[in-house]
């Protein structure tokens, strides 16, 4: 989790955000503006958890592998920014308070969009909101999609063929199945970085998902039933969305070996 960065005192309020939202039935409530019980339920089990760096791209080994120059071209069609090439130090307390409260409200529900989405979250006390198209601008991610989650990919078991071999099934799969090393460190970076994957095993339907994304405009390929532009999701609001789930962690690993 050490991409974590948004600068001191940027975006700090301490007044309750209030949305604009015309009187509508599907508004949900404000973020609370203290931090409560229900926060210290999550602080204390994810004490309990061991935090481990984010795994960034290592310019040593794509540059051995001779991957650099088409690495940097998946990143740019996926709208990914810096994300996964810009370490960051790992302050494992700050961590903790960050996913102990990290959430993300919207101005309505139905539909969600990235342009009114907001990411919260206390640190040492003070509670930040960072709208996600400010999240989008740290990054360096492409801000022009509004969808907030990956949609529906009925091609993926064709496009699977085209890069891997034998048949997709996420519970199966894994990236050494793919042919290509360039799309094998991608897959990889992709999980650890913005769809906050600890440690990866399988390819699952997301990010094959994203990287048809990235890939689609590089690489002609046939005969492949793809989502409509209007379709795929905001990065930002993804990665939120990560976020939030990542939260949940603790709670999974109950009865399990920390």
């Amino acid at each position: 989790m050490g991409f974590l960065q948004v600068p001191a005192k940027m975006y700090e309020r301490r007044t309750k955000r209030r949305f604009d939202v015309g009187g509508s039935s599907t508004a949900p409530p404000p973020p609370p503006d203290t931090w409560d019980d229900y926060d210290n339920i999550f602080y204390n089990e994810r004490l309990k958890v061991s935090i481990e760096p984010t795994r960034f791209v290592d310019p040593d080994v794509i540059r051995a592998l001779g991957i650099k120059s088409d690495l940097k071209d998946l990143f740019e069609e996926l709208g990914m920014g810096n994300m996964a090439t810009n370490p960051q130090a790992l302050y494992p307390e700050v961590v903790c308070q960050f996913m102990a409260t990290v959430n993300v409200y919207y101005a309505h529900e139905r539909p969600k969009r990235a342009n009114e989405g907001v990411l919260t979250f206390f640190i040492r006390g003070i509670h930040y909101r960072v709208p996600l198209s400010t999240l989008c601008t740290i990054y360096g991610f492409e801000n022009e999609h509004q969808h907030d989650i990956v949609p529906d990919f009925a091609g993926i078991s064709t496009f699977w063929g085209h890069i891997a071999t034998g048949f997709f099934d996420s519970a199966k799969t894994v990236p050494t199945d793919i042919c290509h090393p360039t799309l094998r460190y991608f897959m990889k970076v992709l999980a650890n970085t913005l769809l906050c994957k600890i440690e990866p095993s399988k390819v699952r339907v997301q990010e094959l998902t994203l990287v048809y994304h990235a890939v689609k405009s590089l690489v002609h390929m046939e005969d492949i039933e793809e989502p409509t532009d209007d379709l795929w999701p905001n990065i930002g609001a993804v990665f939120a969305e990560h976020l939030v789930k990542l939260k949940m962690k603790p709670f999974q690993l109950i009865g399990r070996k920390k």
